[in-house]
């Protein structure tokens, strides 16, 4: 059996540049298990969301993701402290294999913990991804630390690690 070939056909062409698709059979799916729907990303860009570590993806670059975007999570202890976290660094896989309850968001300023302490970032994290040449030897130095901890930003990180990935 022969197909017909529609590709020099011109009204395929003007559906297929109607549809955006800029060659044949290219198209984006929206496919649930693998993308953020609306409600999703509202929730991620506002409040967070609640959720089982588990369900985080470890990018090849060891950064965190729930389905196709960058996040970073957050997980207090009892007391109210915390760390924000951006990869997987071991307490974040520790958090993962024991299906810890997470609080994950994108907002790009960070949120001030329930006594209103600023919260701190993991410099585990920061020392997986290499950012900014951070590495485990560098975070040993006091000073070093909390200097990056108090420089660190989340829109800066984001910056070099863009929040959608892999579309």
């Amino acid at each position: 059996m022969k197909l017909i070939d529609f590709s020099n056909d011109l009204v395929w062409q003007q559906l297929r540049q109607s549809m955006g698709a800029t060659d044949d059979g290219a198209f984006d799916l929206y496919d649930p298990l693998r993308h953020l729907s609306h409600q999703e990303l509202r929730q991620l860009a506002s409040s967070g969301i609640a959720l089982a570590a588990s369900q985080l993806l470890v990018l090849k670059d060891r950064t965190l993701a729930l389905k196709n975007r960058r996040i970073w999570l957050l997980r207090e202890d009892g007391n109210g402290a915390g760390q924000w976290h951006v990869a997987a660094c071991d307490q974040v896989n520790q958090w993962r294999h024991s299906n810890q309850l997470v609080r994950v968001s994108t907002v790009t300023a960070m949120p001030p913990l329930k006594d209103g302490e600023a919260p701190k970032i993991c410099m585990a994290c920061l020392a997986e991804v290499g950012y900014q040449g951070i590495d485990s030897r560098r975070i040993r130095r006091v000073d070093f630390a909390e200097q990056v901890s108090r420089e660190f930003r989340l829109e800066a990180f984001f910056r070099e690690f863009p929040q959608q990935w892999g579309e």
